[in-house]
Parts: C-alpha cells; sequence; structure tokens
C-alpha cells in the first residue's frame, strides 16, 4: 500500500474519531447504580461522596456474590443498591451469618426477595401506578422525614415516583427511621444478632440525580451515617452481574470513539490484507465446512422424551420458563400468586384479568397433578403462547 493511501486513511479514522468525539450524547435515565456511571441514574457521585463518610482505605467497590464475601475476616459494612434483591440462598446465609456476628448491611432496593423478606419478617407494596423514573422532572411530590431523635427534622420533599415503593409491615423489633408524611415507612432497621440490617426502599435517592440536589443528598448521608465507622464493602453484583471483562475488547468496544477507531484500523488492515493478495495469490485448499448437527441433535432429545412420555416434566420446565418470561418482562417475580399479584399482571399485560386468572388456575392444577396427559400438555401450550405471543 502507497504512503499516500495509508495518509488518506489515517486522515479518515482521525476525522471519525473527532466527529464521535464532538457529538452531543443523550443523556440516559436507565438505572445503573455504577460507580463508574456518571448518567443521571449512575452512583458516580456516591462513590465520591463515601471517602468522606469512611476512610477511603476502607472503602471496596466490586462486582461479587454476599457469598464470596465469607473470606472477608475483618468487620464490613455491607452496601446493596440495586432495582431488586434477590439473593441466592448461599448469599442470604452467608449476610445473616455475618450481620449475627457484628457486622452491618445497608440494603436499598424497590423489590425484595419472598425469601428475604420471610426471613426477616417485613413486607413492601410498590404502587404501579406511578411513573418507574422522574426523567429529570419532579411532579407530585411527598414530603420524608427521619423519625429519631437528634436528627434533621427537616422535612426532605422528593417526586412521588421516587417513593413508589414502600414498607407496609415490619418485625416487632425494628426500628423506623424515617417515613413519609403519611406514614409509610421508607427507611428501617432490623437488628440481627450483634449486628444490624438497614432496609431502604429508596435506591435513587443514592443515585448522581439526587446527590447532587442538596436537599436529596443530606437525607442519603444522614441514612448512610447509621453504618458505623470500619470497612464499607459495595457489592454491585445484584443489578449488574459480574462486570469482569469477557475480552480485552470489551472496553474498547464501549467506548464510542474507540469503538469507531477499532472498526476503521480493522477495515485498514483488511484492506492492506486484500491489495496483497491481489499481487500474490495463492492457491487455497478446499476445507469442507463441519456437518450442522443441530437437527440431529434436536430430533434425538425429542424421541427421548416421547419414548419416556413424560409430559409432567415438560409441562414443569414450560411452567418455570413462563415465570422466568414474567419476571423479565415485567419485573413481576411469580413467587407468592394472590388476588394483588394477578390484578397487577393483567394491568401490565393489557390482558383480561379473567383470563389471567384461568391461566394460572391450570397451572396450579397442572402442578397438583402426578401425571399428564399428551392433550393437557398441549392445551398449556396453547394457553402459554395465546399470553405471551398476543
Amino acid at each position: 500500500m502507497s504512503r499516500r493511501r495509508i495518509l488518506i486513511l489515517a486522515g479518515v479514522v482521525l476525522l471519525f474519531v473527532v466527529i464521535e468525539m464532538l457529538m452531543p450524547r443523550p443523556l440516559n435515565w436507565t438505572p445503573t447504580y455504577s460507580h463508574r456511571d456518571k448518567n443521571p441514574y449512575g452512583a458516580y457521585a456516591l462513590a465520591q461522596l463515601l471517602p468522606g463518610l469512611v476512610a477511603p482505605d476502607n472503602l471496596r467497590i466490586q462486582s461479587v456474590t454476599l457469598y464470596e464475601t465469607d473470606s472477608v475476616q475483618e468487620s464490613l459494612n455491607l452496601l446493596v443498591l440495586s432495582e431488586e434483591f434477590l439473593p441466592g440462598e448461599e448469599d442470604l446465609e452467608v449476610l445473616l451469618r455475618r450481620v449475627s456476628e457484628g457486622n452491618h448491611a445497608f440494603i436499598s432496593a424497590q423489590f425484595w426477595s419472598e425469601e428475604f423478606t420471610d426471613t426477616l419478617g417485613f413486607s413492601f407494596a410498590y404502587d404501579f401506578q406511578l411513573p418507574a423514573q422522574v426523567g429529570g422532572r419532579e411532579r407530585d411530590s411527598t414530603n420524608v422525614r427521619f423519625t429519631q431523635a437528634g436528627l434533621p427534622r427537616q422535612r426532605f420533599q422528593f417526586a412521588n415516583s421516587v417513593l413508589a415503593s414502600t414498607f407496609d409491615s415490619l418485625p416487632a423489633s425494628a426500628t423506623v427511621l424515617a417515613k413519609t408524611d403519611k406514614g409509610a415507612v421508607v427507611l428501617a432497621s432490623v437488628p440481627w444478632g450483634r449486628g444490624t440490617i438497614f432496609l431502604s426502599s429508596t435506591p435513587l435517592l443514592f443515585t448522581n440525580y439526587f446527590l447532587m440536589q442538596e436537599q436529596s443528598r443530606s437525607f442519603s448521608e444522614t441514612a448512610l451515617s447509621y453504618l458505623p465507622r470500619q470497612t464499607l464493602f459495595w457489592t454491585e453484583y445484584y443489578h449488574l452481574g459480574r462486570m469482569e471483562a469477557n475480552t480485552p475488547l470489551r472496553f474498547v468496544l464501549e467506548e464510542p470513539a474507540l469503538r469507531w477507531s477499532y472498526y476503521l484500523g480493522m477495515g485498514i488492515l483488511l484492506g492492506f490484507v486484500l491489495f496483497s493478495l491481489k499481487r500474490r495469490q495463492r492457491p487455497i485448499p478446499v476445507v469442507a465446512p463441519p456437518a450442522n448437527t443441530s437437527l440431529q441433535f434436536a430430533e434425538t432429545v425429542a424421541r427421548l422424551y416421547y419414548s419416556q412420555g413424560n409430559h409432567l416434566d415438560i409441562a414443569h420446565k414450560k411452567i418455570s420458563y413462563f415465570k422466568e418470561w414474567l419476571r423479565e418482562r415485567y419485573q413481576m417475580p411469580a413467587g407468592n400468586i394472590d388476588e394483588e399479584y394477578l390484578q397487577r399482571l393483567s394491568r401490565k399485560s393489557g390482558k383480561p384479568e379473567a383470563e389471567v386468572r384461568n391461566l394460572f388456575s391450570y397451572i396450579e392444577r397442572i402442578q397438583q397433578q402426578a401425571a399428564l396427559s399428551p392433550e393437557d400438555l398441549l392445551k398449556l401450550q396453547h394457553k402459554l403462547e395465546s399470553f405471551t405471543q398476543n
């Protein structure tokens, strides 16, 4: 490749990089609760604030499960911010054991797993009629105040959408720390052994958008000040999952300017290869592509199920997949199917309430059977497809 062509391609690459860097980026209002994220609902501001509440050397931020903190020997304050807190059985066991030994946990979420709420003895309510985000504009608002003596007596005004989740019942040993003027609890502490678990239903108040406002920042700082001054272990796993890079190119591909540079660089390299091949072509041996055995595999699995005739097992798998679909599509874990759950699902899905009741009644009947006929399995399949595809 001539020097002139290289200079032209390099100039094009530089031009694309400059254009990409100068283009305005729209605000992303998706809650991430990430300490690296500077968008409104990221937690970059909290990561800058925490060293003032705890010694900088005593702050750890990782994306690990609570179970993985079991190897840490020192006393910890555990911090979790997430839309929903759904710890596994081992995670919950380690959390409760660490707290009972004298550690403390501050968990802020809008939705909680049934196992966690049953263990601590509390319940929560979520108002699905409120918008999930404030979108940068506060409309209807509610006052919140701390209830303990010695704390600020002022009332903090927040958009109702931030207060969509509240605690409607707490164990007798719990202490209410903050509530709205209407009496809805948004912050409470539950003693557990020699430690304490602090429950917050307002994770958005710890994001950049609210921490940049003096009133909101004062509320968040006061809430976190309940934790003793010791090592703070902030895990982002329960909202972001594991953040380890799956490829060395992950960071490059996440940054728009670097991504364009990478693609254009690969284009230049491909052009160089093509020009080289044009001058020096060599015979390329024909290699037969690997046989596609996916169809044979599917047929083998189908024959296996058909020969066993275990229709009930297939039905249970379809029901489990359907419940996971509900959790991902509507953020409604199908743990406790009651009257309120069916009504909320009908509203969120747009399906008639009678159809929703009929479907879950049929699912419950199948789960209680010891065997299942092919006709019942086919009927279940039609009902699930009608709900998920229409």
